[in-house]
């Protein structure tokens, strides 16, 4: 009997060990859950407020580069586009008619000079000049609408870039 009481006092001892260790972690769980649930919550916040921060950042980037393209377009258009476009055409038409003309000119000059009894004339060279240099002409108009076009364009992505660094060293 003795020994059966000996035994039952050991397992009481042992449960009740056991029982404050398990209240003792069960505490120390509920803190260590309160410390994470802390941290959880300020990462959150963290987070939110980097998000709202990346999002005010980014309007501000789409507000500049609205910006910069409204005003490409207005330097484009100031530039000319279509009127200048259709000035430099009747400029260069005006051009080509006068270097007909003068052409024409050569020409009757040519032929009351030609020697008669020397076979058909060749090709006419003063009207192949002229033709090359009006098509010389339109082609350098072209060619410059283009230079204009792309020099506006490469400005304002430059802006733009400039805008996005600026932003993004803030």
């Amino acid at each position: 009997m003795k020994a059966l009481l000996v035994a039952l006092l050991a397992a009481l001892s042992l449960a009740g060990w056991q029982t404050f260790r398990l209240t003792n972690e069960q505490r120390a769980h509920a803190v260590t859950d309160g410390k994470f649930a802390r941290y959880r919550e300020q990462a959150e916040a963290n987070a939110r407020a980097g998000e709202s921060r990346r999002r005010t950042t980014e309007q501000e980037l789409n507000d500049a580069f609205f910006k910069i393209a409204q005003q490409g377009q207005q330097l484009l258009d100031a530039q000319g586009g279509k009127a200048r476009a259709d000035r430099e055409r009747s400029a260069a038409e005006r051009m080509r008619d006068a270097a007909a003309a003068a052409a024409d000119a050569a020409r009757r000059q040519c032929a009351t000079a030609q020697t008669p009894g020397y076979g058909t004339p060749g090709p006419d060279p003063i009207g192949v000049l002229a033709n090359v240099l009006g098509r010389a002409d339109a082609r350098a108009g072209e060619l410059a609408g283009v230079a204009d076009d792309r020099r506006v364009r490469g400005l304002a992505c430059e802006s733009a870039y400039d805008a996005a660094r600026s932003a993004r060293m803030n």
